[in-house]
């Protein structure tokens, strides 16, 4: 069933019923169950540039058709009529035919328009992953390494990934504190303190006296 504001935004345009079908499918299928005739107004402004191309087509190729039917018009002979009494049925065909590119012209459109309205919500997503990271006080490299390649088309996916690289982060937090606090604080043994600098410390202490 065609939506009503999908077949009143464009009838103006004198798509065939067919076409009209295609647009209001695809109109509604990429709208939520809930959306006000202005969200679908909205969304029909996306295709109304290709209603026009396909109108302007479709009023040259009703001025060529009514032209060749004048100049055939003239043949008066019974088997002239004969000949002329098939043309509507062998015609349908040939405006099947000729409707096929427009359609196909409507689905291409229609992937364009998604594949644009999937890449902003890619990208609305990535950015609510991005702050929910930097809430766990990732820094901006840290950030970088971990969202490298990855997208997220679904919002549900948002939630689980920050859950589990914050479980992930606390660890590695932890085990950077726990490194620290024991290379800071190892006890003094027989051959000095056993940081780095304290070992250097000694050396250097060894050397002056000996």
């Amino acid at each position: 069933m065609i939506n009503p504001t999908v077949k009143k935004f464009f009838l103006k345009n004198g798509l065939s019923t067919k076409a009209l079908q295609v647009l209001s499918d695809t109109v509604m299928g990429s709208l939520e169950e809930n959306a006000t005739e202005e969200d679908i107004n909205e969304k029909c402004k996306l295709f109304e540039p290709l209603a026009k191309t396909f109108q302007s087509e479709a009023d040259s190729r009703v001025q060529a058709a009514l032209k060749k039917k004048e100049q055939e018009g003239n043949d008066n002979d019974d088997d002239g009529a004969d000949e002329h009494e098939p043309e509507p049925a062998s015609g349908k065909p040939s405006k099947k035919a000729k409707a096929d590119p427009l359609l196909a012209a409507i689905e291409n459109l229609t992937k364009t328009v998604q594949g644009i309205q999937t890449a902003q919500a890619v990208k609305s997503n990535n950015e609510k992953v991005i702050e929910g990271l930097k809430g766990l006080k990732m820094s901006e490299q840290e950030i970088e390494s971990v969202m490298m390649g990855r997208s997220f088309e679904k919002e549900e996916e948002i939630e689980e990934f920050i859950a589990k690289q914050g479980e992930l982060y606390s660890q590695i937090t932890q085990s950077r504190t726990e490194a620290a606090a024991g290379e800071g604080y190892k006890p003094v043994t027989s051959v000095g303190n056993q940081t780095s600098a304290q070992k250097k410390s000694d050396i250097e202490e060894f050397n002056k006296a000996f």
